[in-house]
This record gives structure tokens, sequence and C-alpha cells, in this order.
């Protein structure tokens, strides 16, 4: 009965420690001067892990983020964090002095954050001496750590004066200097031995023609190496592989990965083939709108193993240009409509010439005035407020007129810089967000650009990464100025279908019911036009949801 006794208690102390472990707080720390008095913060810190998750934090102050002492930014785990994985970080500094930064991550899980968890030199590294109104962007490799503990952990991001020591021990405790101290919950995943995979893609595969092999793990954090004995490498590094095959026969391809100084490779044969009919000729353009002196893509998707192309495009004055790549990229410096042809060649031969024409629009510079436009879907244009370029904006200006949304098709970021910001007082504000409206991440200050950091704004670069940009004016009627000039352009996606469908909750329906349908679009990109068809009729409806009597 008594090891009986001893053995529970021993498993409930044993069960108190684990749960003051994973409940308790991370390391206190103190910049012992604050950051009020010499107004000295980091205004904004973004992050973008291997995999493209983005976490933005922005309108921060020393008021709202601790006053000097570490402050918990989040609700939860913002994103994944491998050890080993490269991640992108980015600090604003909108006060009065320079300031270094210290980053830190709390990989083994011990509440602590020790040198040897510090991602950058605060004093000599990438984010040290952050000026007064700028913005630091930088790469770095989070530690493979072999004690690294899954799950929940912290990372730290703390200010300091630039003219103080400051090193990689200061991840806690208290510091005679000035700054913010911000905390991150971040979601570490386990390290674990690589497992080396990747696909064969199903085939026909033809000699010569390029073929693409994709690994099973796309992760940065893993260096990967692909060799292709026998055969033309293309590309030998990275997620995805790319060789070219002289002739017909099995051949292995091969892919070692390393993560963290683990290893693994693996090998698989791949069939080649040749191919018995002459290429059909077809392609696809990232985006049949371009903008004057903006560049596009074209996607060559022949079939029958073409391995060479000749491109053709034809401008509206008939400036023709030519290109031998697969996926060429053209410049277009001429308004108007350009014919585009290709000619794909196998060893069986050529294939026949194909031309779509008017297939790219070459469109003019896009300007637009907040107020009267509402949606732009350019890669790029140049946004103003309700004055234009010349005049002021109105007194009284309201959210609800004022508002802009800019949706390219298939735009993976969108950049926005203001060239001229001109606010009369502190009540006229605008703001910009990511996303298709409001609900989106505030990428302004909290409070909206105004009187008192437009000139902290003018410049600046906003990145929106959902797919779509939204902006907001309003203003008082205390006086007006010049207002503000945007200039935006977009990095587009890869062209993509939409797959349609709808939803409804009437299925059977009786007659002379009316039925309402909700359109289930998925993999759209940019701005979706509908109509709908009942029996092969078209032209039944042409918004998002449709009624329709049987």
């Amino acid at each position: 009965m008594i090891k009986k006794y001893i053995s529970h208690f021993l498993l409930l102390a044993l069960m108190v420690l684990m749960s003051r472990h994973l409940n308790g707080q991370i390391c206190s720390a103190t910049n012992s001067y604050g950051c009020t008095s010499a107004s000295m913060f980091f205004s904004a810190v973004s992050f973008k892990n291997s995999s493209g998750t983005v976490a933005a934090f922005n309108g921060i102050s020393c008021t709202n983020s601790g006053s000097g002492s570490n402050f918990l930014m989040t609700k939860g785990a913002m994103m994944d964090v491998t050890p080993g994985e490269a991640m992108t970080i980015t600090i604003e500094n909108t006060s009065s002095y320079s300031c270094h930064a210290g980053i830190w991550v709390d990989l083994n899980g011990d509440l602590s954050f020790s040198a040897s968890e510090c991602l950058t030199n605060p004093s000599a590294g990438a984010f040290s001496n952050i000026t007064v109104n700028s913005t630091r962007s930088a790469t770095v490799n989070i530690p493979c750590n072999a004690t690294a503990k899954a799950g929940k952990a912290m990372m730290r991001v703390r200010c300091s004066y630039y003219a103080y020591a400051f090193t990689a021990t200061n991840g806690c405790g208290t510091l005679a200097s000035y700054g913010n101290i911000l905390d991150f919950e971040v979601n570490l995943k386990a390290l674990k031995p690589p497992v080396a995979d990747f696909t064969v893609p199903a085939g026909p595969n033809y000699i010569k023609t390029p073929i693409t092999f994709n690994s099973n793990q796309p992760s940065t954090a893993f260096t990967q190496t692909w060799t292709y004995p026998g055969a033309t490498a293309m590309v030998s590094s990275g997620p995805k592989g790319k060789a070219a095959f002289p002739l017909v026969n099995t051949y292995d391809v091969y892919l070692k990965q390393e993560y963290c100084g683990l290893k693994d490779s693996i090998f698989k044969p791949v069939k080649i083939v040749k191919p018995t009919a002459a290429p059909v000729a077809d392609f696809i353009a990232s985006s049949n709108q371009v903008e004057v002196f903006y560049t596009g893509q074209l996607f060559d998707i022949s079939t029958n193993g073409a391995y060479k192309w000749a491109w053709e495009l034809t401008s509206p004055f008939g400036t023709v240009l030519t290109s031998s790549s697969q996926n060429p990229v053209f410049s277009f410096d001429e308004e108007g409509k350009w014919d585009v042809c290709l000619t794909a060649e196998n060893d069986i031969g050529l294939s026949t010439k194909v031309c779509k024409k008017g297939y790219i629009d070459c469109t003019p510079p896009s300007e637009y005035y907040m107020g009267p436009n509402h949606l732009a879907t350019n890669q790029g244009g140049v946004i103003y407020d309700n004055g234009g370029p010349d005049l002021s904006y109105g007194n009284n200006r309201k959210v609800t007129i004022d508002y802009f949304k800019i949706l390219p098709c298939g735009a993976k970021e969108i950049r926005l810089r203001f060239k001229q910001l001109k606010f009369a007082d502190i009540n006229d504000k605008l703001k910009v967000y990511d996303g298709y409206d409001e609900s989106g991440k505030v990428l302004s200050p909290v409070g909206g650009i105004n009187s008192s950091n437009q000139a902290t704004y003018k410049d600046y670069i906003f990145k929106a990464t959902s797919g779509a940009m939204y902006l907001t004016f309003e203003s008082n009627s205390a006086g007006v100025d010049s207002g503000f000039i945007g200039i935006w352009d977009s990095e587009l996606l890869p062209p993509a279908k939409p797959k349609s469908g709808w939803l409804t909750d009437y299925n059977p329906a009786a007659n002379g019911m009316s039925v309402g349908f909700k359109s289930n679009v998925t993999k759209a990109q940019g701005n979706v036009d509908y109509e709908w068809m009942i029996d092969g009729n078209p032209g039944m409806g042409y918004k998002s949801d449709f009624n329709y009597v049987f």
C-alpha cells in the first residue's frame, strides 16, 4: 500500500511539473528606460516562412506593445516554423532613433532564449542599426537544433537603442536601453529525418522533351539535389527537377535530400519513348491583358513531346518579336492587340503553325479616382483621391463612397507605393488592407495614414498576398490638401481554370417552386463573371446567386 501511495504521489508531482512547464511563461525581458520618453520602438513586423505563410503586425506603438517590457502580440500560433528553414522577416522603424533588433526562438522549450537560439547578431547582423523611418527586410535561418521540441514555442523581437551594447545573450532579462519587446507564438515543427521521394510523370514521356519531377518536400529547409545519368540536366536543385533524355530507353533519376545534417536518397526509373506524330502546338498566357511597358509570359502546352519552339508576336504596328524558349517572357511596349503564333517541333517534324489573333491586349496606363471608381483588375495602375492629380480632395469624404479594390487576376503579390501623401490634419485618413474589404489585414497604421505620419509612408511599399488589396479614405470638414497618388503593380500566378459549381437547398424541387441556387466556384483567380444556364439555354442570369421557377 505504501508503494502504491508513493507511486501515485510521484505521478501527481510529475503531472504538476509537466503542467507548469507546458503552461509556463516565457522568460521576462525589460528595457529599463522604456520606449515612451525617447519614442523608440518598432512600428511594424512581418514574417514569411518557407511555405509562404505570412503574418504581419502593423500600427505598433510603445503603449500598445508593453511600454518596454515583453508583450505577447499573438493569440495562438501565427505560423509553423521548422528548424533549418529560411524565414523572411521585415521590421519597420518609424520612431525617433535608430535601433538594433535581436530575434530569438525558444527551440529547446526551456522557456528561455540562449545565444544559440538567436537568429542574427543584434549589433552586427542583418537587423542592426535600423535607421529612422526605414524598413529592413532579410532572410534568416532557423537553427538546426537537435534538442528542438515540437509544439508551442515563442519567438521574440527585441528593440534596443543602437548606441548601447546589445548581444545574442540578451534574449531575456533587463537591459539598460530603450525600445519595445515583442513576443510571437509559433508552432515549432518536429525535427524529423528526411524521407526522400518524388513523382515521375505518368507519361508518355518523350525523347528530348523537358520532363519535370516533383519532390515530396517543398520546404526550403531541405537541400535537394537531382542527378540524371545519361540525360541533359536542366534543373538540378530544389523541390522540382527537370531534365531532357536523348534516346528511347529507361533512365534512373536520383534525388538526395539533406536536412540539418540528416540525409536520405532515392532513385526511380523513367521510361522514355519516341513520339509517333508531330506536335500539336498550343499555348496559354499568364494574362491576356498587359499594361504597356509591362511583361507577360507565354506557356507552351503543345502535345506529342515538343522540344523546339518558334514563337512569333506581332504588335498592332507590325513590330515582330521572336523567341525559341519553351515559356518565354516578352515586354509589351505598344498599345493595342498583339497576335501570337507558335510552331513546335519534335523528332517527327514540325507542327502546324498555330496563331491566336489579338491574343494579348496591351492597355494604356490605368488611372482611377477614389469615389467614382471602386474596382481595378489591372496588373498595375494609378489611384488618386477624388480630386485627381491636380486638385485637392473634398471635405466630408466617407468610406462608404471612397473605397477601392485592386483585384488583378491571379495576383500572387500586389505592391502599392504612394508617391504623394498630403493631408490637412489627422482626421483625414487613408487606410490600406490586405484583402477584399475592411475585414482584411490592416497594412497601414490602425488609425490610418494622416498628416502626422504621411512623411513616413511616402514611398513605403505596401504588399498584399491575399490576392486583393483594399483602400478607404475619409476626411472631415476642417480643410483639405492635395491628397494622395498611389502606384501599384502585381506579380501574377500562372493561369488556372476556375471550377464551376452550385449549391441549392431544394433538390428535388416541386413544379412552380422558386428555387435558389448559390454559386460554388473554386480555384478562381481574380474577379469572377457568372452566366447561368438551364437545360442548355444560356444567359439566364449573370450574378453569383440565381433563382428559377420550374
